[in-house]
């Protein structure tokens, strides 16, 4: 059967990026990735290919983070850029991105590299080459997938909400090129690599997305994405001084979170050694700090 990756996108994506590319290119690329995946391992798995699609709509997209190409490693890539598949250790690059995260809004980070919640949420965590054959980075470029998520690109850049692009890296920042809709913010940084990330830590692009988007008065994100401690600290809220119910502001992939309310009791599970360190993690960075990047008083 021949592969036809247009068929595979979602049908919303489908519509939005149909008009930006060339049907003989997508057509050549279909038949490039066909042959690499059935001459040897390649990843992500082909049911994954589009995961990053599948998972943010494009009218729900509000962050654009772009990566260059998958995970070379068996059991890592899964349509995701920068993500790892549950249970996998959090690569190096990601640990980074962490690490700017807490610094940035007093966020503790994960344990998980899965960022399968921060797509939901609204932050497309795509790659500009979608496909790699194992062991061999950088293997599946310039064979028509930069044609492709470029045509992704235009389709979000003619949006008439705003949408954030953050773009990390002299590849990445290539792309903002693109963006030419002056409704939108492109935030550049040096890449999360741990081969030289002086460009990216302390760039602080979590709060700098959090201010494009209220300055565009969207709305926070709703329904909390437990795969990650970020989130478990941003939805469940906190107390402060005396008590005092806390207004918490903080991103996730990029994307506001923003409750206002009582800190519940912790779990008496998770008092002892046992229980689930990320609401551990969460509970004790709320208590000490309150919860994300800003934190005020309710009136």
């Amino acid at each position: 059967m021949t592969l036809d990756l247009m068929a595979l996108l979602p049908a919303a994506w489908h519509s939005a990026v149909a008009g930006y590319v060339d049907s003989d290119r997508v057509a050549e690329l279909s038949a490039f990735v066909e042959a690499e995946y059935q001459a040897g391992p390649c990843f992500p798995p082909l049911e994954d290919l589009f995961s990053a699609y599948r998972l943010c709509a494009p009218d729900d997209c509000r962050v654009l983070i772009l990566g260059q190409d998958p995970y070379h490693k068996a059991g890592q890539a899964h349509g995701l850029s920068f993500s790892v598949r549950p249970g996998v250790s959090v690569p190096p690059s990601l640990r980074n991105v962490y690490k700017e995260l807490a610094a940035d809004l007093d966020v503790p980070p994960s344990r998980s590299g899965d960022l399968t919640g921060w797509a939901a949420q609204g932050v497309l965590m795509l790659n500009a080459v979608l496909t790699v054959r194992a062991g061999t980075p950088g293997s599946h470029a310039n064979r028509g997938w930069e044609d492709f998520t470029d045509a992704t690109i235009r389709a979000l850049n003619d949006r008439e909400e705003r949408v954030v692009f953050l773009l990390w890296g002299g590849y990445a920042r290539k792309k903002s090129a693109l963006v030419t809709n002056s409704t939108h913010v492109v935030l550049e940084a040096g890449h999360p690599s741990p081969m030289n990330p002086r460009g990216f830590l302390g760039s602080r692009p979590f709060s700098a997305t959090n201010k494009a988007l209220a300055d565009a008065g969207l709305p926070p994100s709703t329904g909390p994405a437990y795969d990650s401690a970020a989130s478990l600290v941003a939805h469940r809220g906190g107390t402060g001084h005396r008590g005092r119910p806390l207004r918490c502001r903080a991103v996730v992939g990029g994307h506001v979170l923003e409750r206002a309310g009582q800190w519940p009791p912790l779990p008496r599970g998770d008092r002892r050694r046992g229980g689930d360190p990320r609401v551990r993690g969460a509970h004790r960075a709320a208590t000490r700090r309150g919860v994300g990047a800003e934190h005020r008083g309710a009136p």
